[in-house]
Parts: C-alpha cells; sequence; structure tokens
C-alpha cells in the first residue's frame, strides 16, 4: 500500500499556489478594466471616463455636450467619445502663461 499526503488549504505550498492565483486575478482584472480596444486606430471613451480624466461631473460633461463644447458620438442608449477629440480640445484650449519678469529687490 502507498503513503499518500494529505493536501490540505493550510499546506504552506498550497496557500503560496492561492496567494500566486490571487495576485494573478488582480493583475487580470486590472488590465481589463484599463483596456481599450483600438478600433481603427482610435480609443474611445465612456461618460464615465471622461469625467475621471478631465476631473468634472457627469453634468458637467452634458452642458460640455449641450453647448457643443466637447465632440461625441450619441449611439442609443450610449454616448461615446474620442480619445483624439479630447487631446485636440484641450490643446486649442491651452493658455500659455504670462512669463513673469523677475522682481529687484528695492535698495530702501
Amino acid at each position: 500500500m502507498n503513503d499518500m499526503e494529505v493536501i490540505t488549504k493550510d499546506m504552506e505550498e498550497v496557500k503560496a499556489y492561492f496567494e500566486a492565483l490571487e495576485r494573478g486575478t488582480k493583475y487580470v482584472d486590472n488590465v481589463t478594466a484599463n483596456f481599450h480596444p483600438v478600433m481603427n486606430g482610435e480609443v474611445y471613451l465612456t461618460g464615465e471616463e471622461v469625467c475621471r480624466i478631465l476631473h468634472i461631473t457627469t453634468r458637467t460633461l452634458q452642458d460640455y455636450r449641450a453647448q457643443r463644447i466637447i465632440p461625441f458620438i450619441s449611439l442609443p442608449g450610449k454616448t461615446l467619445y474620442r480619445q483624439s477629440d479630447l487631446l485636440r480640445m484641450l490643446e486649442e484650449n491651452y493658455v500659455q502663461m504670462k512669463q513673469r519678469s523677475k522682481r529687484r529687490k528695492s535698495s530702501t
């Protein structure tokens, strides 16, 4: 009769396997959560993603759409934004800072 070892979840080796599996699962979840499929060389973002990127509320995003400040694609039940349109909008609205002249110390 062969001596068979009983494998339990409390064994260090089993714990190590489960920990590695958990790390792998978290990595895959993170990658898939931040994955944006490219369609014809373009990345499309949801309203939630745009709000997070621009640090604005959904109401502000709605105002931007209504005022035609931000380009968008309207589908039944879904509004999408091209990443390239957002970058272009940011570039077009970039305001340069004035270069401040150095202040001289008064000699009083």
